[in-house]
């Protein structure tokens, strides 16, 4: 399944966000399937957060930061 990156959004205070669809880790997402996702952590700079939609579906969806030389995530629960 291709990456999906959807527009970005600049906030006065210098986050960028996008949303990518990608297939990752159910648990644990590598970093080069967050690079995948959204290019890498150099490229994208310090201060950027993303969000993964997991495969399009309804379950596993991580936020993503860096630091400019690595990609740190968390993972998110649905509710119920």
């Amino acid at each position: 399944m291709p990456t999906v990156n959807r527009e970005v959004h600049t906030f006065l205070q210098g986050i960028q966000t996008k949303v990518a669809i990608n297939n990752v880790d159910d648990t644990t997402p590598t970093a080069a399937q967050l690079t995948t996702s959204f290019g890498s952590p150099s490229a994208v700079g310090t201060g950027f957060v993303g969000l993964v939609n997991d495969a399009n579906g309804d379950s596993n969806n991580y936020l993503v930061f860096s630091n400019g030389t690595s990609y740190f995530y968390h993972k998110f629960n649905k509710a119920v």
